[in-house]
């Protein structure tokens, strides 16, 4: 299954040059058959850019997560 997300330019260009591998979220999907990310990028793009494929979802504690993730996060841990 694919789902449509809203991501700011900067964050989605560095998804599709591989630079962030990481998309973090509040929520996960409600559905556990995600395959696909497509990406809209919001304004002032505001058009649909791209499509990645999900490898997997990691949930952990905000901590957790960060030291699993932060390299290929694409932002600070403030941000």
């Amino acid at each position: 299954m694919k789902v449509l997300m809203s991501i700011k330019p900067l964050y989605a260009e560095q998804i599709l040059q591989g630079k962030k591998k990481y998309e973090y979220r509040r929520r996960i999907f409600k559905r556990s058959d995600v395959s696909s990310l497509v990406i809209y990028e919001s304004a002032p793009v505001s058009i649909v850019v791209g499509e990645v494929k999900i490898c997997g979802i990691v949930f952990d504690s905000i901590d957790e997560l960060w030291a699993k993730t932060n390299q290929h996060g694409g932002i600070t841990f403030e941000a």
